[in-house]
């Protein structure tokens, strides 16, 4: 027997011993799940899961796998699940899980991924949700998810990517979910996410994002959930104009101070606003007057809002919670909240509030909770609340 031959066979061997350790006393050919993990496994060989053409479940976490030989997976015809995440995997080769014809999770978190051959993935038109997490990546490539038609849910988070060429999705037709958050995205060109047809969330937190090209978001239309939080933004344009479907959009810890008065152009859907730790300084008329749908949530707490023009809130009538807690306001103006006739939660807590003019909130007849704590009001009258029907909760 050669050289290689007797390493197959003692790979067999180990992988029934540990079956053996486990309890497992069932035939190898009826086993469906199997667990390595922590195994001081190195490398996957060809053949290596022959005996076990009935399994549906492979665990291989923790190890110190390297190198995954053509034909590793071969007879795993029934595999759904493969976790390979915290391994020392570098490249991901063409054709790696060939045979894998049933695979609808593979995950791979934790490795030193920094290349991935056109074609690693070919064969698993069943697959639906793919982790890449915590690797090395810093490019996606044109090709390398083709043919993943099945695919829901893509995790690349937290790698070193800083670009995308076009087309890389363009197969993904079936996706749902996308994270990218932790990476080094600097900018998003246009027609980068072309082919996502399908897509409910798109997550980019935690870039490096400064510019948008005005056609990055074209071919998304079912869009609903678009998450920008902690990035490098400093001025918002009209970027998210094609977006007609989104109900919530997450532009938090960025370095926003201007909002120009197109910037919420085409939103129509949009029902969640959060830009929360910004450095807006003023709210002008009609600011967000084109989301009329906006009925769930305004956060612009922890910013340097020190004015609020009369109209700022036109267009909200449907709006239920807004936040201004921590900032920079000193007066509270007549009808400064007279659009808001449905908000119920109003937070206002820490500015430097000292005065409360008369009839500043005129219009909030359905307001519930109002928070004024850490101001610096030195009086309240009960006419500062007159008419306030609604009020169940002061603070």
């Amino acid at each position: 027997m050669t050289t290689q031959g007797i390493w197959n066979v003692s790979l067999m061997m180990l992988v029934m011993f540990l079956l053996h350790l486990q309890g497992i006393v069932c035939p190898a050919g009826g086993t469906t799940e199997l667990d390595l993990s922590n195994r001081n496994l190195h490398v996957l060989s060809d053949g290596m899961f022959n005996e076990y053409p009935n399994l549906e479940v492979l665990i291989l976490f923790d190890n110190y796998i390297d190198a995954i030989q053509p034909g590793a997976f071969s007879g795993l015809t029934s595999l759904e699940t493969l976790y390979l995440s915290g391994n020392q995997l570098r490249t991901l080769k063409e054709n790696m899980f060939r045979g894998l014809n049933s695979l609808k999770t593979l995950e791979i978190e934790a490795n030193v991924i920094s290349e991935m051959e056109p074609g690693a993935f070919s064969g698993l038109q069943s697959l639906e949700t793919l982790n890449l997490s915590g690797n090395k990546l810093t490019i996606l490539k044109n090709g390398v998810l083709r043919n993943l038609t099945s695919l829901k849910t893509l995790t690349i988070r937290s790698n070193d990517i800083s670009m995308v060429q076009s087309g890389t999705f363009s197969d993904l037709r079936s996706l749902k979910m996308l994270y990218l958050s932790y990476n080094d995205l600097s900018n998003l060109t246009n027609k980068m996410f072309d082919g996502l047809i399908s897509l409910k969330t798109l997550a980019l937190s935690s870039n490096t994002i400064s510019q948008v090209e005005p056609e990055s978001f074209d071919g998304l239309p079912t869009l609903e959930r678009l998450e920008l939080n902690n990035n490098k933004f400093t001025r918002m344009t009209g970027m998210f104009r094609q977006l007609t479907t989104l109900t919530s959009l997450s532009l938090s810890g960025n370095e926003i101070s201007e909002i120009d008065s197109r910037a919420f152009s085409g939103l129509v859907s949009l029902e969640s606003l959060y830009l929360r730790a910004n450095k807006l300084t003023k709210l002008t008329n009609e600011m967000f007057s084109s989301l009329t749908n906006l009925t769930t949530f305004l956060d612009l707490d922890s910013n340097v809002i020190e004015d609020i023009e009369s109209g700022a809130f036109s267009g909200l009538q449907s709006l239920k919670k807004l936040d201004l807690g921590v900032n920079k306001l000193k007066t509270l103006t007549q009808n400064m909240f007279s659009s808001l006739v449905s908000l119920t939660y109003l937070d206002i807590y820490n500015n430097d509030i000292s005065e409360i003019k008369t009839g500043a909130f005129s219009g909030l007849k359905s307001l519930g909770n109002l928070i004024l704590r850490h101001n610096k009001l030195s009086i309240l009258t009960k006419q500062m609340f007159k008419s306030l029907t609604s009020l169940t909760s002061l603070f």
